[in-house]
C-alpha cells in the first residue's frame, strides 16, 4: 500500500507568545505516524494587530512554513464558543440557521454577528430523529482579525479551529487509554484565562472560559504579588473549576471524573497544584504528548501541547 506523506503546522498564540510545531505524518491506510520536526516559539506583546502580525511573520521563518506544508490555527478568546448539543435531523440548507437560532440563549454574545460551524458526531442513541452535533461559535470581529493577520503574515490557513477544541484534542492525542471511559477534565492555562474542557467516550462535551490572569501572578507583571493574594486568586480559580464540575454532574448525571490535565503554561507553580487539588478534589496530571511522540527536548512539558495538536489535525 502507498505510503502519503503531509507536512501540517500548528500555529497559536496568545498575548504573550506565538507557538508553532511542525509535524510530518506519514499515512498508510488506517495507520497513521507522526514525527515532530520543529518546535518554535516568538515572545513579545501581540495585543496590537501590526505586533501580532510581525510575530506570526518570526514564526513563519523560524518554523519553516514550505509551499506544500498546510497550516492549522486556532481562535482564542472570551467571544469563542464550542458545545454537544442533540439535535433534530434537518437539511444542511436549515441546520445552520437552526442552530444559531437554538443556542443563542446559551453563547455570552451576539451570534447574529457571528460565524458557525458544526459537525453531526452521530445518532442519538434515545431518538433515531435527533443528531449529536458539535457546534463552534466564533463573533466575527475575533475571527476576522484572525484571518487578517494571517493574510497579512504571509500564511493561508488550511484549517482554523477553537482553542477549547484544540485543547482536548491535545489531551487525546497524548493519552494513552482513548478507550477510559470517565469522563476527562481539561484545563489550559493562557496569560488571561484559563480554558477548562471535559470531554470522554460517550459524554457530553463541555467547555467554559475561566478568568484567571496566571501572568499577573507568575509573569514579570506578578513579582510583587503577595502570597497571601497569588493564594485567594488560585482559591478563586478553584471555586469556579468545582462549579463547573457540579454543573457538568447536575445536567449530565455524571460524576466518575478521571484526571484533571493541566497543560499551557504557569503549570508548574507548586501553589498552583495545591489550590487546584484542594478544591476539585481530583489527582492532577501533566502533558503526555511529548512522551508519546518519543521526543526529547528542553521545552516545557504541556506548554507546545495545542500547536502540536493542530500540527496533527488531519481534516
Amino acid at each position: 500500500m502507498d505510503k502519503k506523506t503531509i507536512n501540517t503546522v500548528g500555529i497559536e498564540y496568545d498575548s504573550l507568545g506565538v507557538r508553532a510545531a511542525k509535524v510530518t505524518s506519514s499515512i498508510s491506510g488506517k495507520d497513521i505516524t507522526y514525527v515532530l520536526e520543529n518546535l518554535q516559539e516568538i515572545k513579545g506583546s501581540f495585543d496590537k494587530d501590526n505586533d501580532l502580525v510581525d510575530g506570526l511573520k518570526k514564526i513563519r521563518e523560524k518554523v519553516g512554513i514550505g509551499m506544500r506544508d498546510k497550516v492549522v490555527t486556532c481562535v482564542a478568546g472570551k467571544q469563542v464558543h464550542a458545545a454537544q448539543i442533540a439535535f433534530r435531523e434537518l437539511s444542511d440548507a436549515e441546520l445552520k440557521n437552526a442552530l444559531k437560532f437554538e443556542i443563542r440563549k446559551d453563547v455570552p454574545f451576539d451570534t447574529a454577528s457571528s460565524t458557525l460551524d458544526y459537525q453531526i458526531i452521530a445518532h442519538d442513541d434515545q431518538s433515531e430523529k435527533k443528531l449529536d452535533i458539535l457546534v463552534t461559535v466564533v463573533a466575527n470581529t475575533l475571527l476576522n482579525r484572525h484571518l487578517s493577520a494571517l493574510q497579512k503574515a504571509g500564511i493561508r490557513p488550511w484549517v482554523v479551529d477553537v482553542l477549547p477544541l484544540a485543547t482536548i484534542n491535545a489531551f487525546w492525542a497524548g493519552e494513552y487509554d482513548p478507550v477510559n471511559l470517565s469522563p476527562h477534565v481539561v484545563l489550559h492555562f493562557s496569560p488571561d484565562v484559563c480554558t477548562l474542557v471535559i470531554d470522554g467516550n460517550g459524554v457530553p462535551l463541555y467547555t467554559r472560559s475561566i478568568y484567571f490572569a496566571a501572568e499577573d501572578l507568575y509573569g514579570t507583571s506578578g513579582k510583587g504579588v503577595t502570597e497571601q493574594e497569588r493564594m485567594r486568586k488560585i482559591a478563586m480559580l478553584g471555586n469556579e473549576l468545582r462549579r463547573s464540575l457540579s454543573f457538568y454532574e447536575k445536567t449530565n448525571g455524571i460524576s466518575n471524573f478521571g484526571a484533571l490535565y493541566l497543560i499551557g503554561d504557569y503549570i508548574y507553580a507548586p501553589e498552583l497544584h495545591g489550590g487546584i487539588a484542594e478544591k476539585v478534589g481530583l489527582e492532577l496530571a501533566g502533558s503526555t504528548l511529548l512522551e508519546k511522540l518519543g521526543v526529547k527536548t528542553n521545552a516545557p512539558l504541556g506548554k507546545f501541547d495545542v500547536a502540536i495538536a493542530l500540527a496533527m489535525r488531519r481534516e
